[in-house]
């Protein structure tokens, strides 16, 4: 499959109109390599994030997921700090820019090092990825 690169927004609207079908989903978000290096980590995710919680009014059946794209397939290990580093910085802005109830019960963590689930405490383990 090629890679489609669709625009945040393009995503916020699938994430929109699968919740209004009666979907569950689990949109995911990451930073590439190159972003990640220059420090916009956190600029790059919220920006992701903020395109997405503007199509969503009810998080009942939101599930964030964090995938670093730059951990899939290349090679390159990110630690377990880093990615608790990310899930901590979402769950405050999620509390900030859409609602304190919102922040923990349904962010749940996506991330796989080396292929392989991690999990991170105290959260649960759900399995996919970027690409998916």
């Amino acid at each position: 499959m090629p890679i489609l690169k669709e625009s945040d927004e393009t995503i916020a609207q699938k994430v929109a109109y699968a919740l209004e079908k009666g979907l569950k989903v689990m949109p995911c978000i990451g930073e590439l390599l190159e972003e990640r290096e220059a420090g916009k980590t956190n600029e790059v995710n919220e920006r992701q994030l903020k395109a997405i919680a503007g199509a969503v009014t009810d998080w009942t059946n939101v599930v964030i997921a964090y995938e670093p794209v730059w951990a899939i397939g290349t090679g390159k290990v990110a630690t377990p700090e880093q990615a608790q580093e990310v899930h901590a910085h979402l769950r405050s802005w999620i509390s900030e820019n859409v609602s304190a109830e919102v922040r923990s019960p349904f962010i749940s963590h996506v991330y796989t090092i080396a292929s392989q689930p991690l999990r991170l405490n105290p959260c649960p383990l759900v399995v996919g990825c970027a690409e998916c």
